[in-house]
């Protein structure tokens, strides 16, 4: 547990954002938990635990100026790819296996 707390409170020290313990894996987010995750965020942005996004909450999380991590990701619409690809940073997608099209 105190290394947990350690560990959690060194990522928050160097602005790694996570969502709270709601937010478990296999979630998504709505645009206001995109907004609110951009505006809470320091460089880094860390959203492991989104599984899927719309294209409306990847245009949202486009917008963050610094790194992007979305590794929770499985598959990704091609309207949110386009959206992503707007993002201005690093992206890490790690978790991709499939660009699905919307049509």
């Amino acid at each position: 547990m105190r290394l947990a707390i350690k560990s959690a409170v060194f990522l928050m020290l160097f602005g790694v954002v996570f969502a709270d313990e709601s937010q478990e894996t296999g979630r998504t987010l709505t645009p206001e938990q995109a907004q609110e995750a951009i505006r809470d965020a320091a460089d880094h942005l860390s959203l492991g635990h989104v599984s899927s996004l719309t294209p409306e909450v990847a245009a949202i999380l486009a917008k963050h100026k610094g790194e992007l991590s979305l590794d929770g990701l499985e598959t990704l619409s091609v309207d949110a790819a386009k959206a992503l690809a707007r993002h201005d940073g690093r992206l890490h997608l790690d978790g991709i296996s499939l660009c699905a099209n919307d049509r």
